[in-house]
């Protein structure tokens, strides 16, 4: 699903004839942008506050550094003072989150409705330590997010830093904090950043293009090439 993968793969010994990349996709009709009066319609009926708002969505456990996130919330209001970080989903971690965090952090839990949260969401915030592939990450670029993404697993594979989103270092606190800040203080790039990862999403990870490379590849499974005759 990802080069980190693949790597991973050729150091065991695999050889390059039997490796094949081919990413997750992500459905494009579920997961869209939405823009001005409609966005804001939708933050009414979601019960979210105005202002800027960055969106941590997945699975709330050590390894993801939420923790990390919420700590450094307070540095991303001295620079944004409307900022707010909803976080959506659950996990081992919730509770302790819930008492570190301060003003401008809501948590959501799990929900059904992640695709109408992406979609009232400015930014899509990663801070995670081990990543395999981020459905997550390509769902925020769906939706039209740029992403501050650390560099770890298959996020490099999905985010183009500098062009759709910021890659970070692991545990680099600093390093969130500027990309963050970044973003949320200049919206012409983070527009012009979110609309970057929703054309990416849509040339690479459709549904479809997707399809059709599992379909390739079956059909060569099935119908291999005929070997070459030897050279006599």
């Amino acid at each position: 699903m990802s080069t980190a993968i693949l790597e991973e793969m050729a150091e065991s010994g695999i050889p390059e004839a039997r490796r094949v990349l081919i990413p997750n996709g992500v459905d494009l009709n579920r997961f869209q942008p939405l823009e001005g009066e409609r966005k804001q319609a939708l933050r009414s009926r979601l019960g979210l506050p105005a202002g800027a708002l960055a969106i941590y969505t997945g699975r709330l456990s050590t390894e993801k550094r939420v923790e990390t996130l919420v700590r450094v919330w307070p540095q991303i209001l001295k620079v944004r003072q409307d900022a707010q970080l909803v976080i959506v989903g659950d996990g081992p971690e919730e509770e302790k989150l819930k008492q570190l965090a301060g003003p401008g952090i809501h948590f959501i839990g799990s929900t059904r409705e992640v695709s109408a949260y992406l979609q009232a969401a400015d930014l899509l915030v990663l801070p995670s330590a081990s990543e395999g592939f981020s459905l997550s990450v390509l769902e925020g670029m769906a939706c039209g997010l740029p992403v501050v993404a650390t560099r770890v697993g298959g996020v490099p594979d999905l985010v183009v830093d500098g062009a759709t989103g910021l890659l970070t270092p692991v545990d680099d606190q600093a390093a969130l904090i500027a990309g963050i800040s970044a973003l949320l203080t200049d919206p012409v790039r983070c527009t012009e950043m979110g609309a970057s990862a929703r054309r990416r999403a849509i040339s690479v990870f459709s549904l479809d293009s997707v399809a059709l490379r599992l379909f390739d590849l079956y059909q060569q499974v099935v119908h291999p090439a005929p070997a070459a005759a030897p050279v006599v």
